[in-house]
């Protein structure tokens, strides 16, 4: 391999390390939260919805 790809290889090792240690940390704070316990995959699948800034209603638009 070329030093470029090997460097390339290697950063992107890094990045992805330190995003798993990012959502370790996030999953601990989770659980460590009043909300915590009450969070489930259920939760995480639901769509996002968007919100009318003016009114803070949901959009019927886009949802």
């Amino acid at each position: 391999m070329s030093d470029d790809l090997k460097s390339l290889v290697l950063s992107l090792r890094a990045d992805i390390l330190d995003l798993r240690k990012e959502v370790m940390d996030v999953r601990a704070a989770l659980k460590r939260s009043p909300v915590g316990p009450y969070m489930d995959a259920d939760h995480a699948r639901e769509a996002m919805r968007d919100l009318d800034p003016v009114s803070g209603d949901v959009d019927q638009e886009n949802t």
